[in-house]
């Protein structure tokens, strides 16, 4: 997935992370029916231990798009 963070609904720093790969982790659902996608940066160093941490980046499903097979190449 790459991060593409609307101005909605986010703070300042999701903006750093615009154009960034993601793995997708977790899909959770709140209270209010709202969908959240826990992610993290494929390349971030500390990647490894936020996910066995637990702890996550949130993005909502408008704020992610699927990497094209072209990006990949």
């Amino acid at each position: 997935m790459v991060l593409r963070p609307r101005l909605r609904h986010t703070d300042a720093q999701d903006l750093f992370l615009d154009g960034r790969r993601a793995l997708v982790e977790a899909v959770l659902h709140d209270v209010d029916g709202g969908v959240h996608l826990a992610v993290t940066v494929e390349d971030d160093p500390g990647a490894d231990i936020r996910r066995e941490q637990g702890r996550y980046l949130y993005f909502q499903p408008d704020e992610v798009v699927v990497a094209s097979t072209e990006e990949d190449a």
